[in-house]
């Protein structure tokens, strides 16, 4: 009935979207249309009468997206057919929410007419309904899913008056709540296929139909076969309005809303086992009615509910909305080629069942999924073994009658209601996590806050609590807080797995929840006919201190994929990888850095190679897709051999990394502090293998350094070379925290990998090539180059002449001619040396203007090459990074040929790029 009415709203709908929109159009196109005379028009006066829209104006002009001619014939019947298909065409580009595309994506087929919602804010989609409509419609669902969960218990609570009935033991009369349990498991496989062909409500009202009649014919078999017979088929038709609530639930509410909405579901449908087993409390020990009134009971309530689904529930499946949406459309503008994207893909049912039944069976591959299944079907386990061992916990240790005993039931359910206090905390921390992506997409995660406030460790307390206060000496009110604790953690664990697995795998969440509810229930059911042989065997304090030892270790779940989840999703092949907030992943840094480092029992430090020379920087780079990422070192200095500073290399291979910490140290050693007077990150290698040292390859062996500085740093590099543990700081601003944290994901899960290309030394310095070389020895410090030594002082002028004795007066006199004439020819060799000096200085001079002018033109030189090297750099970097980006399109099957082809060619362009450049240098 509500439907009904919803349709025919829809059609009103319709009819007015139309009429306001062309009276849009024609104001747009006509403002002064309503001047005109009687007679002259856009419409005569019998159409103007007529209930239906004005399409004459949208007709005065032809439209470029009508593609067939429509024949001119004087036929009135094929005009009012040209009239009619005009005015659709027209109308498709005037209507809001319409959009015009070909009828498949390869552009074939007539124009369609693809009909949406009109807005984010229309009325009539459901997550725009009213917030009372929604919450009405949300405890519909809820109560559904209560009275066929009911039916799950009701039968335990009057198992020995059914089994002394059908003269079978108890065991095998609990088979009627384990095939109950299990038929639920498997229809869970073909629900969702109906409702996304026939909507949610149909789905609801012919299923419930179909549930009453197998829960009328179980209450009037004959014989015990007859029973578990149709309580198996009551099963397989109660999961479908328990599979098709999670996707009312997600019709109605976005994501952030279903932080509140689906604990308000959960926590009351889950509560319908226990509320069933207070139903048959008192109809099993009664002597006025007969245990089948187990099932009048439970057909009397689903009758109403029944009845509540026909006359209150409204459609919530958007695509059937807008499917009724475009039937309006084509009835009133007689145009058929109006279509919603639900009719366009016309996927059978058959088809929908035949993915609904083989992809769930494909999340077996999904280490959430499987953690997920695991947990919660345990959980059932307890609860449904609870329903066949409450007479050993409460009526036979504390002497209550069985109608007392069930009533407890009571407790466990209200205990499920102290989920609601959690619904504030992850509501604000779902909020702010909004709110810091700047989007309404949020990771999952957040989800678990529901198990981790407390649910999952409130399971193994209530049955350690349960178990070894069950004694007829202990207040029973002990055992009923235990139940009331149980109540909350099976519940916080039921909306923790369902949130969790629904906002992880997105479209694939259907299958996942189909194969978690399969699992849980045929998994349930099973150890439900145990449940009896398990309590009388083992007793009541071994039973449920191994289910309370089993919850302790699964309680550990939700923890550790609150820490790692992220990283799981990011290898599976069905989840969804959100990025973290605000930015890529991807690194690609370079930075100052310090190097630290213990030999012989001493801490070195290598800040600066040189105060003429770079700092010694960290090359990272990472990718996040493919895992791939490369560490560097990179120290400046001279050497022999090489002319102008040189760049020496120690690479720090993945595959070598044995652990990789990332620690923010507000306090660090006093070199490290001059250097950066920031907070720094340091990063605290661990590597399998002493580092390889990479040289030009014209660097003459062993290597030799220019300056004494150099050999300082020649002589560092030495040592660390040799060792396998140091540790390297940088400004803590370089790298943020979320991409650190995908680095350590990638070391901690041993994906990390290589760039492609990494060891190929061809390309380096310039394209002249790189070579490894092993300092073993240690390098002494190299005498000064000629710009370092001081020129020595003059020497005295040596005079190779002897002095002759003196042995008379006229040798005394020769001896003073000679001497004069030594003078003169001294003074005369002085003034030609005077001249020859003068001469050098200007031969000097003009040496130092050369030297200068060769300066410049090698400092000019030397700017160009440190140009071109980094332009090498930035195309060696992006050949690798093509590389990367080849393997991981050759990986998911992209041609080989086409990539081969776009490889050749930006090859040929990277070496044309580098002649031009060559030729102009």
């Amino acid at each position: 009935m509500q439907s009904l009415l919803q349709y025919r709203r829809a059609a009103a709908a319709a009819q007015a979207q139309i009429d306001r929109d062309v009276e849009m159009a024609r104001g747009n196109i006509l403002p002064d249309a309503r001047r005109e005379e009687p007679g002259q028009g856009p419409l005569d006066e019998e159409k103007k009468e007529e209930s239906g829209p004005d399409f004459s104006i949208l007709n005065e002009g032809t439209t470029d997206i009508e593609e067939d001619p429509v024949p001119m014939q004087r036929n009135t019947t094929n005009e009012a057919i040209q009239q009619c298909h005009s005015a659709g065409v027209a109308l498709s580009q005037v209507l809001t929410g319409i959009h015009v595309r070909d009828h498949d994506a390869q552009g074939h087929g007539e124009k369609i007419f693809v009909v949406d919602w009109q807005g984010p804010d229309d009325p009539l989609s459901p997550q725009n309904w009213s917030l009372g409509r929604r919450i009405g419609v949300t405890l519909q669902i809820s109560v559904i899913a209560v009275f066929v969960g009911a039916a799950s218990g009701i039968d335990a609570a009057v198992l020995p008056q059914a089994a002394a009935s059908l003269g079978v033991s108890e065991v095998a009369e609990s088979l009627a709540t384990g095939l109950y349990l299990v038929g639920m498991g498997l229809g869970s496989l073909v629900a969702g296929p109906f409702s996304e062909t026939f909507g949610r409500n149909a789905v609801y009202t012919f299923s419930m139909a179909v549930f009453m009649i197998w829960i009328m014919a179980a209450g009037l078999a004959p014989n015990f076969g007859a029973q578990i017979t149709f309580r198996f088929l009551a099963g397989c038709s109660a999961s479908t309005p328990l599979v098709c609530s999670g996707g009312s639930i997600a019709d109605m509410y976005n994501s952030l809303e279903k932080t509140w909405s689906f604990p308000l579901y959960a926590v009351t449908s889950f509560g319908g086992p226990m509320i069933g087993a207070v139903m048959g409390a008192y109809i099993g020990p009664s002597t006025a009615v007969s245990w089948r009134w187990t099932e009048w009971s439970i057909l009397i309530s689903s009758g109403l509910v029944l009845l509540l689904v026909l006359f209150f529930m409204p459609e919530t499946y958007g695509p059937l909305l807008l499917q009724w949406k475009a039937a309006h459309y084509r009835k009133i503008t007689g145009d058929d080629r109006f279509r919603c994207e639900h009719e366009i893909t016309d996927a059978s049912l058959f088809s929908r069942l035949k993915v609904s039944m083989t992809r769930p069976f494909l999340m077996l591959t999904e280490p959430i999924i499987i953690a997920m299944t695991l947990y919660i079907s345990v959980l059932y386990i307890v609860l449904f073994t609870f329903l066949v061992g409450w007479p050993y916990i409460f009526e036979y240790t504390y002497d209550l009658g069985q109608g007392l005993t069930n009533i407890i039931f009571i407790a466990m359910f209200i205990g499920t209601y102290i989920n609601f206090f959690s619904v504030p905390f992850v509501y604000r921390k779902t909020t702010k996590a909004i709110r810091s992506e700047g989007k309404t997409k949020f990771q999952p995660e957040i989800r678990l806050w529901y198990a981790m406030l407390g649910a999952a460790v409130a399971i193994p307390i209530s049955l350690f609590w349960l178990g070894w206060t069950n004694y007829s000496h202990i207040s029973i009110w002990s055992a009923i807080f235990a139940v009331v604790i149980f109540g909350y953690g099976v519940t916080g664990v039921f909306i923790c797995v369902y949130m969790y697995i629904i906002d992880s795998y997105e479209i694939y969440a259907a299958s996942a929840l189909t194969f978690v509810a399969l699992t849980r229930y045929v998994i349930a059911g099973g150890m439900t006919v145990v449940g009896i042989p398990f309590y009388e065997n083992m007793g009541t304090h071994y039973t449920l201190t191994i289910m309370a030892c089993i919850s302790v270790v699964l309680a550990a779940i939700p923890y550790i994929l609150y820490f790692y989840g992220h990283s799981i999703r990011a290898k599976s092949r069905f989840a969804v990888v959100r990025k973290p907030a605000s930015s890529c992943l991807d690194v690609d840094l370079s930075a100052p850095a310090v190097v630290e480092w213990e030999c012989n029992d001493e801490t070195h430090h290598l800040v600066k190679p040189d105060p003429k020379i770079d700092d010694v920087r960290l090359r990272i780079r990472f990718c996040d897709n493919t895992s791939c990422a490369l560490f560097e070192l990179r120290f400046p200095m001279n050497l022999k051999g090489i002319k102008g500073v040189s760049d020496v290399f120690i690479p720090i291979h993945p595959p070598s990394i044995i652990s990789l910490d990332f620690t923010f140290a507000a306090t660090a050693p006093n070199v490290v502090q001059q250097k950066f007077d920031c907070t720094t990150l340091r990063l605290d290698f661990q590597v399998s293998r002493n580092l390889e040292v990479l040289v030009p390859l014209a660097a003459k062996e062993p290597l030799s350094p220019t300056r004494a500085q150099s050999g300082r740093v020649l002589d560092a590099v030495r040592m660390l070379s040799e060792i396998t543990s140091f540790r390297i700081y940088i400004e803590a601003t370089k790298l943020p925290k979320a991409k650190l944290q995908s680095i350590s994901d990638a070391i901690l899960q041993a994906r990390l990998k290589p760039l492609r290309h990494q060891d190929d030394l061809s390309s380096m310095y310039h394209g002249t090539g790189a070579k490894v070389v092993h300092l073993s020895a240690q390098v002494q410090d190299a005498p000064p180059s000629y710009d370092e030594t001081e020129p020595p002082p003059p020497m005295a002028p040596i005079n190779e002449k002897k002095r002759h004795r003196a042995g008379s007066e006229d040798d005394a006199t020769s001896q003073i001619a000679l001497i004069w004439a030594e003078l003169r020819a001294t003074q005369e060799q002085n003034q030609q040396l005077q001249q020859r000096v003068a001469a050098l200085e200007k031969d000097n001079q003009e040496l130092k203007r050369e030297v200068e002018q060769l300066q410049a033109d090698d400092h000019n030189t030397a700017n160009v090459l440190e140009e071109l090297d980094s332009r090498l750099l930035e195309l060696r970097d992006d050949h690798i990074e093509l590389g990367d980006k080849v393997d991981f399109l050759r990986e998911h099957g992209v041609d080989s040929d086409a990539i081969d082809s776009f490889i050749e060619k930006v090859k040929n362009n990277i070496l044309d790029d580098i002649s031009t450049r060559l030729s102009r240098s």
